[in-house]
């Protein structure tokens, strides 16, 4: 039967239970209108506290001691976060070429206003009307009136391309620019979220913001979040978010990683001009590159691990360097000790202390000493000459007995510290091996203090050998460190300025996934920025069905090319063959250069009458 302090423990517990659970209930429901917000919940079990006895009877019965509150999780579903990310980044990638074409919409509106198609109908006219009336000056120049006004309008569609395109990629920029942004704060939030998860803090809040972050990068570009666990210690396991470019038909193995735990990649436009940003004078294909995993403090991967093997590897050797300290501060000791043993009788010998045997013969005499001195005593109580022998036998035992303990100890702490070194010895031993150099060690003989020498290494030729620790003490350890490479094609690990590893610049930029990225990978409203500023379609080589500024450019072009070029053409003289031009490029001083929308003007002939429409053909 329950006792009655049991039944007040299990109600306590369940009511505690129950004010959780409604404190969570009415957490969610304060929070229904936060963006980003996850419902969460209490993970709760049942408490029981003791096993069946092993002499039970069967009318026993084992009853649970009430509940238990455990943690609390979030309500998520990662199928529904994958479905909703795919189908955000097809949100992002229309929405970005509806706001795009709204543009080019309000350039090359041919239905809601007049525009070429108006133009070439009233040239159309104004030919008939010429041709009713060949010899008319007013009609030739009406027919130049109306062509001037189609050479207008190509040249300020042109310019208004020009300027939408500027603008395009400018807007291009922020958004990188915004990735970025996410990239790091995402990155950042790991760091947080895995310092949290490893001081026992589920951290959900924080997982909150990181999910409508990659909600948000999910709409610029589709990517593919991975979660993995990471293992810092025998049971201490935490999050880690790894996020790629999920581009269809990739191999899985060679997607660009965006971010990687505590290391967020960098997007760039390419190519750059000379401010830096990307160059408005290009004329070709704009590409996104990215420019390599980083840390907070800007270290790539292999950098951050070269760093932090260096500093592991410093760690060590200023741990083994303070042994040898505390070998040399016992050796101290043990001096002032031999100072207290002369000193306490001279006759004695350090030996009497090291020797077990001779150690166990003093004592044994000491101890006959006193026996022999109390025993005399006891015969002649009141014998000045024996009570001064009785007392001297006394404070020699205790004398060496106290010398004796304390000359253990010190030897035991040689002992401890011999053994300590050795250890951490062996840690820093095959720490260095692994980075290919040769490690020995000798011990001095007098002193107990430990030398280590270091040579070998991956470089051409190898490291010298160095004296990384003095037994003697004369210098402090040498210091391991990192450079960049004379060449600069790489970084160095270093010992006291020698170099004995090199990674090269093509390793550090594999690792951090610096690299470029097609178009093709590119999804969302990324890729929609891409299509628009470099969609050539039927101009592009090879052709392709992706319209965008370009392609409406070359259009224009081509279509002044063609009118010009025709008309200059069927208004040629025989008789003057070249003189009777209608259409230039708008420079005098280069009457060759090539017809385009924005150049493309009235000859200067036709403006000033020396040459007319050849009615005759």
């Amino acid at each position: 039967m329950i006792s009655t302090f049991g039944s007040f423990s299990m109600a306590k517990l369940g009511i505690r239970s129950s004010q959780q659970g409604l404190q969570i209930t009415g957490n969610n429901i304060t929070n229904i209108n936060t963006n980003g917000y996850t419902r969460q919940r209490i993970n709760q079990v049942s408490l029981y506290g003791s096993t069946a006895d092993r002499f039970s009877v069967a009318s026993d019965v084992r009853i649970g001691m009430g509940s238990l509150v455990t943690s609390v999780t979030q309500i998520r579903d990662p199928f529904l976060d994958i479905r909703y990310r795919n189908e955000a980044s097809n949100l992002g990638f229309y929405d970005e070429k509806m706001g795009n074409l709204e543009e080019l919409k309000s350039i090359l509106d041919e239905v809601s206003k007049d525009g070429i198609h108006t133009s070439f109908e009233n040239i159309r006219t104004q030919l008939q009307n010429l041709a009713n009336n060949p010899t008319s000056d007013v009609n030739d120049r009406l027919v130049r009136s109306a062509c001037q006004e189609l050479v207008s309008l190509l040249n300020k569609y042109a310019a208004d391309l020009n300027t939408q395109k500027d603008t395009a990629l400018k807007g291009f920029d922020q958004n990188v620019d915004e990735v970025n942004k996410m990239l790091t704060q995402i990155r950042d939030l790991n760091k947080e979220i895995r310092k949290s998860q490893i001081h026992g803090d589920n951290a959900l809040e924080l997982l909150d913001r990181r999910n409508t972050l990659i909600d948000q990068l999910s709409e610029m570009t589709r990517i593919k979040v991975t979660y993995s666990d990471e293992k810092i210690t025998e049971g201490l396991v935490v999050d880690r978010v790894k996020i790629e470019l999920d581009a269809p038909g990739q191999d899985p193995t060679k997607r660009p990683v965006l971010v990687d735990g505590e290391f967020a990649n960098e997007l760039e436009i390419q190519p750059l001009g000379p401010d830096g940003k990307p160059d408005l004078t290009h004329t070709g294909d704009y590409q996104i590159r990215l420019k390599g995993l980083t840390n907070t403090q800007g270290e790539t991967p292999i950098l951050a691990e070269m760093r932090d093997k260096i500093d592991t590897l410093n760690q060590l050797t200023n741990g083994l360097q303070s042994i040898n300290q505390q070998i040399t501060d016992v050796n101290t000791k043990i001096a002032d000790w031999n100072k207290e043993l002369t000193a306490a009788n001279p006759a004695w010998t350090e030996d009497l202390f090291t020797d077990p045997t001779k150690n166990e013969q003093q004592f044994k005499t000491l101890r006959d000493n006193l026996s022999k001195a109390r025993e005399e005593l006891k015969k002649n109580p009141g014998d000045a000459a024996a009570k001064t022998n009785f007392e001297k036998a006394q404070s020699d035992l205790a004398v060496f007995s106290r010398l004796n303990e304390q000359r253990k100890d010190l030897d035991n702490q040689k002992t401890r510290l011999d053994s300590k070194f050795n250890s951490q010895f062996g840690v820093l031993e095959k720490q260095l091996q692994d980075q290919g150099l040769t490690v020995t060690k000798t011990k001095d003989a007098t002193t107990g203090t430990y030398t280590i020498k270091v040579s070998g290494g991956t470089t051409t030729p190898p490291m010298a050998e160095q004296t990384l620790i003095d037994g003697t003490m004369a210098k402090p350890p040498l210091k391991f460190d990192i450079a960049e490479n004379a060449g600069k094609n790489g970084y160095d690990m270093q010992l006291g300025g020698k170099s004995f590893k090199n990674v090269e610049n093509k390793a550090l930029d594999a690792a951090a996934n610096k690299i470029g990225v097609n178009q093709d990978q590119w999804h969302g409203a990324l890729k929609a920025d891409l299509e628009y500023l470099n969609g050539k379609g039927e101009f592009g080589n090879p052709p392709s069905q992706i319209r965008g500024i370009a392609y409406y450019q070359s259009s224009l072009d081509t279509l002044a090319q063609s009118f010009a070029n025709t008309m200059n053409k069927i208004n040629q003289d025989p008789n003057k063959p070249g003189d009777e031009n209608l259409f230039d490029a708008g420079d005098p001083n280069n009457p060759d250069k090539k017809i385009t929308a924005s150049n493309i003007s009235i000859s200067a002939g036709w403006k000033n009458g020396t040459v007319k429409i050849t009615t005759s053909t």
